[in-house]
């Protein structure tokens, strides 16, 4: 016959007992001397010297102003760059170099005339020949005048003459060792066997000048004022970069990059055109 179990032993109960009595003083003790959030609030405004006497705590804040603000940014790039902007990211719409459907994209915004640009494009070339899931969204956004538009209108009537070889005229572009001139633009395009007087044309045209507009509306937007700047889904780089914050940039990014379909030819075209209505101007 099975008996009944044994007892506890009493100085188990005891200690069962005097921990749970010390769990239940902690919290009174929380909720009397601990000020609830409106509390804490009103103190504060009324002893603002004791922030002045602890600035430790004021950098603590600033840190989480600062993550709060960066997480607000990255999110309204991400819903830019999904929504209004999406057509203007695609193949179809500006010079790209990769993988037209790779599940990520980089977008870089740039000027062939801008030194750090230039400086920053052998580490750029090599991250993204490097990242076979990656392709690279050029928005050519001239900042330096004349000779400046002059490079990114070329470039773009390239891109779309034949975007295949579009990633050699840009390395030869961005990278020659000698000064950019118009000479030399007409140069690279020549030695890359591309139609030079159809280029020309094709660079004066309306669909020339409305790409450089919505670039440079797309580039205000995303509060970028200065090239290069690099994207990668909700982050942001601005200025030169060296090989090891690149590599940082393309490893913080998940494939993640717009979605839908990969679309070829006239029919990606076709499927992404940029809205009719006045949220993306002409």
């Amino acid at each position: 016959m099975t008996g009944l179990p044994a007892p506890m032993p009493s100085k188990f109960v005891l200690t069962f007992f005097a921990g749970a009595a010390a769990g239940a003083l902690g919290a009174i003790l929380v909720s009397r001397f601990l000020p609830g959030p409106e509390a804490m609030r009103a103190e504060l405004l009324a002893r603002p010297e004791f922030l002045a006497d602890h600035p430790e705590i004021l950098e603590r804040v600033r840190g989480v102003l600062l993550s709060r603000k960066l997480a607000a940014e990255g999110s309204q790039r991400i819903e830019l760059m999904r929504g209004k902007w999406r057509f203007l990211t695609h193949a179809a719409f500006t010079p790209t170099i990769g993988p037209a459907d790779s599940p990520r994209v980089l977008l870089e915004f740039t000027d062939y005339t801008c030194s750090p640009c230039r400086a920053s494009a052998p580490a750029v070339r090599d991250a993204v020949a490097a990242s076979k899931d990656l392709r690279m969204a050029v928005l050519l956004y001239p900042t330096g005048g004349a000779l400046s538009e002059y490079a990114a209108r070329i470039a773009l009537a390239a891109y779309r003459q034949d975007p295949e070889r579009f990633a050699a005229l840009h390395t030869r572009l961005m990278e020659q060792g000698t000064a950019l001139t118009q000479e030399s633009i007409l140069g690279a395009l020549r030695d890359l066997s591309f139609d030079v007087d159809q280029i020309e044309r094709e660079s004066q045209s309306d669909e020339t000048r409305r790409y450089l507009k919505q670039v440079r509306l797309f580039s205000e937007e995303l509060e970028i004022s200065g090239v290069p700047a690099f994207v990668l889904n909700d982050k942001l780089v601005v200025g030169g970069v060296s090989a090891r914050q690149l590599k940082e940039l393309l490893g913080a990014g998940n494939p993640a990059g717009p979605s839908g379909a990969v679309l070829t030819g006239s029919a990606m075209a076709s499927q992404l055109v940029p809205p009719s209505n006045n949220s993306v101007p002409e």
